[in-house]
């Protein structure tokens, strides 16, 4: 009757610590609760370990004082093998004597040591089956909390990129007619009669030029709204990307008007399919970069050449280059990221961003680094897009008057 009346209270007592670790949010609550159980039922004590990726402990609560020693040679043993490990030899000098492995259902996440207080080793030993059950649902409730933090890290900065991109999208509309008619008015003031004078005209041409360069600027945001949105519909269609080059050095002709471009084009391109508004911007972003971080009279190459299944397109400067810590990473291809952070030159650093976001919607890559070849340096960007098959154009076949007939 007793050995029934003291199972069914660790029972009880055990429900009810599932109970309580069903509802913890920390691991200080967890580490709280493990506590008070060993304590009222097993009359031990316990301290838990966990391990991360690598298979380096550490204690689940860190500002807490270790209530035991725990000897690391036994907690790593019990952590690979995932088995209980006892020795109750260590028990006398005041080590922990039991290392129990928390096995969760996707991995051990750790160990929990326990030591007796008032009871002898021998009668910890035989609380195995408790012990085990505990070190469960310490493993269950630890793996719960491990989940839960990386789904908060996770969704925070998914829900502050959606608000950034709602601010930057609702400002950008907001910004655009008063630039149109900026512009606007700085045109009418260089054409009004009588003619301005030097010094006022110059005022005029500047004000416009500043009115669309910052123009400019909130394209750009509004695009990576958009795309970050996911609102773009690609319009694709086979077509020439020499013509899309074409296009935008023709579009960009003030800004590259200090710089010879220079396009070597590979034999026999096919026509691929893309988004011709969407790839010209990435032209255009890339032009625009190149211009502006290398020095004037500095060439900008623009090479594109076929690789298996792609379309290769380099897009390559006479300037500075990357930084070597930045060359080569996807830091460059991050929002609001400037290969020179502290620069007198306009821009806020999503040209690249955009230019990744449309790439990788045609299913392409890009990356950036520096140009080895040259003893001088410069950037160099690259970016692919999937030839897949062009549709089969019959070639016209004229036939004479009496062939005909």
């Amino acid at each position: 009757a007793d050995e029934s009346a003291l199972a069914a209270r660790h029972a009880r007592a055990l429900s009810e610590m599932a109970r309580e670790l069903s509802g913890a949010l920390m691991l200080e609550q967890v580490a709280e609760i493990t506590d008070r159980f060993l304590d009222a039922i097993l009359q031990a004590k316990g301290d838990i370990v966990l391990y991360d990726r690598d298979g380096q402990p550490r204690p689940a609560v860190e500002h807490r004082a270790p209530r035991l020693v725990v000897e690391p040679h036994m907690a790593a043993i019990a952590f690979e093998r995932g088995e209980a490990v006892e020795c109750s030899v260590l028990a006398e000098s005041g080590c922990a004597a039991v290392y129990l492995p928390l096995k969760a259902p996707m991995r051990v996440r750790g160990i929990i040591a326990v030591a007796p207080t008032q009871s002898s080793p021998e009668q910890l030993s035989a609380q195995r089956p408790h012990l085990e059950t505990m070190a469960s649902l310490v493993a269950i409730a630890v793996e719960r909390i491990h989940y839960v933090d990386v789904a908060q890290r996770t969704q925070v900065p998914i829900v502050s990129e959606r608000l950034r991109s709602s601010i930057l999208s609702a400002l950008s509309h907001d910004l655009r007619t008063p630039l149109a008619a900026l512009v606007g008015l700085a045109d009418s003031l260089a054409c009004s009669r009588p003619p301005l004078g030097d010094a006022q005209r110059e005022s005029a041409e500047a004000i416009r030029e500043q009115a669309e360069r910052l123009s400019g600027l909130v394209e750009n945001l509004l695009d990576m709204a958009r795309l970050h949105a996911g609102k773009v519909t690609l319009h694709k269609e086979w077509q020439a990307i020499e013509e899309v080059i074409g296009s935008s050095i023709k579009l960009l002709g003030r800004a590259l008007a200090e710089h010879p471009v220079k396009v070597r084009l590979a034999d026999d391109l096919p026509l691929v399919e893309f988004d011709a508004v969407l790839i010209e911007r990435v032209f255009c972003n890339l032009l625009e970069n190149a211009a502006k971080y290398s020095p004037a009279g500095s060439a900008i190459e623009i090479e594109v050449s076929l690789r298996e299944t792609w379309m290769e397109v380099r897009v390559a400067d006479g300037g500075p280059g990357f930084s070597v810590a930045e060359a080569g990473t996807d830091a460059l291809f991050e929002m609001f990221v400037r290969g020179e952070s502290e620069s007198a030159l306009p821009g806020v650093g999503l040209g690249l961003a955009i230019c990744r976001a449309i790439v990788e919607a045609h299913d392409g890559t890009i990356a950036a680094g520096n140009r080895s070849q040259r003893p001088q340096g410069g950037a160099c960007v690259t970016f692919t897009l999937p030839l897949g098959k062009p549709p089969i154009i019959e070639e016209e076949i004229l036939l004479d008057e009496e062939e005909a007939k």
